[in-house]
């Protein structure tokens, strides 16, 4: 590819990456307009590594905590930190998302074919935490999306304040409460 003298690569991706934010947000609009289920963007969750899977906790009265190594916390992010040295490795830092009248679900593992996930072209962005909006899986709270390169994680249920944690997955892992689900099967 030819670019033009002092053009900048980065400045390519960051007007890839807005015009796909505008597409999402079309498909959002006209499936709300359709009251079709859809997907929009957990705000406060940092992006995930999607080449991990998550660790799943399953806790006491329909209690779930999910750890999530974290590709990149942003500056803008208003949530909880829980330590000082955010390093960043394949297994560090942490998301920690707790929920709460929960329930889970894995999609099938081996190689998620997003392009036939049932919210494609309805606002999935698959490198976001999303919450299924119109969702026809009904229960307490609220449907939420995960999705990682072998699998995805969808939960029902009331989601806490999402937290950091400046340690590995598992350190963050041998802070929690509960047994360690299973994960796709």
């Amino acid at each position: 590819m030819r670019h033009p003298a002092g053009a900048c690569l980065h400045d390519w991706m960051n007007g890839l990456g807005r015009l796909m934010d505008e597409v999402w947000e079309a498909e959002r609009k006209l499936s709300a307009a359709r009251n079709e289920e859809y997907a929009e963007i957990w705000e406060g969750v940092p992006r995930f590594r999607r080449d991990r899977l998550p660790r799943v906790f399953l806790r006491s009265r329909d209690r779930i905590t999910v750890l999530a190594a974290v590709g990149y916390v942003p500056p803008e992010f208003g949530g909880k930190i829980v330590g000082n040295d955010l390093s960043y490795t394949e297994v560090s830092p942490v998301a920690r998302l707790e929920f709460r009248d929960a329930r889970l679900r894995w999609s099938k593992p081996g190689g998620l074919d997003i392009s036939r996930h049932p919210l494609i072209q309805r606002g999935l962005d698959p490198g976001r935490a999303l919450r299924v909006v119109n969702s026809g899986w009904k229960g307490p709270g609220r449907h939420h999306l995960l999705v990682f390169d072998q699998a995805s994680l969808e939960i029902q249920g009331s989601a806490e304040p999402v937290e950091v944690w400046a340690m590995t997955v598992d350190d963050a892992s041998a802070r929690c409460d509960g047994r360690l689900g299973p994960g796709p099967a």
